[in-house]
């Protein structure tokens, strides 16, 4: 089924990320391949969700993801340039390229997930594990990058902490984690407010906007 694109397109970088790991570092070549068909396969499934949305999963009054024309958008965006930079770190990953491409592909796994969240628990989920492998990727340089890595974690972590906060606010103010049944108008108060500014802050945090760029 269609909507099965979903599940599938958030799962399989992940469950081929994590298989990455084990691969042997002398068949890196096997990885590399690997990398290009999971990758180019899910810009080819974000193209047919760009094409079919609005699409759902499960197909509940309240599903758990929801492709609508930002999130599909968005998709599209992240499986296309996940594509380029597995092709483009073919030429100067030589070392632990399983480590490396598999971390990639679970970046890309669970960006999608945050993407077509429609859950609150879920993006959570999802935006923490992209915590991670942030960190894990920015590691990836050796000793020299250990210092940036663990600012990294500190800023990204301590954001994510305040993202939290907001969603519990959130459910607080509605009383649901469902993205599609929340409805606060400009004029919500100051509960509404404080929400808005903790999604803002671990949003700006994790995309390295100013003032969060310094890691």
């Amino acid at each position: 089924m269609i909507v099965n694109f979903l599940a599938y397109t958030i799962g399989i970088p992940i469950l081929a990320g994590l298989f990455c790991l084990v691969i042997p570092e002398r068949l890196k070549v096997l990885t590399r391949l690997l990398a290009f068909i999971v990758t180019l396969a899910s810009l080819a499934a974000s193209v047919r969700i760009f094409i079919c949305k609005p699409l759902y999963w499960p197909p509940v009054p309240h599903p758990a993801f929801i492709a609508d024309n930002l999130s599909a958008l968005i998709g599209l965006g992240i499986s296309f340039f996940s594509l380029l930079i597995t092709v483009y770190s073919f030429g100067f990953i030589k070392k632990n390229v399983n480590k490396y491409l598999g971390y990639v592909l679970m970046t890309l796994g669970a960006s999608l997930g945050a993407a077509f969240s429609n859950n609150l628990i879920f993006l959570l989920v999802f935006w923490g594990f992209l915590g991670l492998t942030l960190y894990l990727l920015i590691s990836f340089g050796g000793p020299a990058s250990a210092y940036a890595a663990k600012k990294t974690f500190i800023i990204v972590g301590g954001s994510d902490v305040v993202m939290i906060l907001g969603v519990a606010i959130l459910y607080k103010i509605t009383g649901t984690f469902n993205m599609s049944a929340i409805h606060i108008g400009i004029g919500g108060g100051l509960l509404s407010s404080a929400a808005f500014l903790c999604l803002v802050i671990g949003a700006f945090a994790k995309a390295g906007a100013m003032p969060f760029h310094v890691w």
